[in-house]
């Protein structure tokens, strides 16, 4: 990995971070701006940039800074409560989205940028997801 990749990855963690506190409070787990930034990180970054730079968000927050919705942070806090499915989701949806995208790519459709739609049909399942499970836990 070259200094533009990890300074890329700094940004979006740095965004990932920014954007978990603007959020709309339904349920046990918020709706942040996060969903916008997943779904932007997958189609700007390679597959092992954007998975160093949800690993590393989420390291951080299990560090204890405060970056998790609500300034939250710690592992007992986000990673282990009703909201640490979704952000343990953030590495597989990642991964899930980054894969298809470059076999989407690789493969002969005719799509603008088939990272983009990748990352937000991955996002669209996320908050589907998201949406099921708030209406069950209230």
């Amino acid at each position: 990995m070259d200094a533009k990749q990890v300074a890329r990855a700094g940004v979006m963690v740095a965004l990932l971070a920014v954007s978990a506190q603007v959020m709309v409070p339904i349920g046990p787990v918020p709706f942040t701006l996060q969903t916008f930034v997943l779904a932007m990180l997958v189609a700007v970054l390679d597959r092992g940039t954007a998975m160093f730079a949800v690993i590393a968000y989420i390291l951080l927050g299990a560090l204890g800074l405060p970056v998790f919705s609500g300034f939250m942070g710690g592992i007992i806090g986000a990673l282990v409560g009703p909201t640490g499915g979704f952000l343990w989701g953030f590495v597989l949806g990642t991964a899930l989205a980054c894969g298809v995208g470059r076999a989407l790519s690789s493969a002969r459709v005719c799509t603008p940028c088939p990272r983009i739609r990748c990352g937000s049909a991955a996002r669209f399942v996320y908050v589907r997801h998201g949406a099921a499970h708030g209406a069950h836990v209230a």
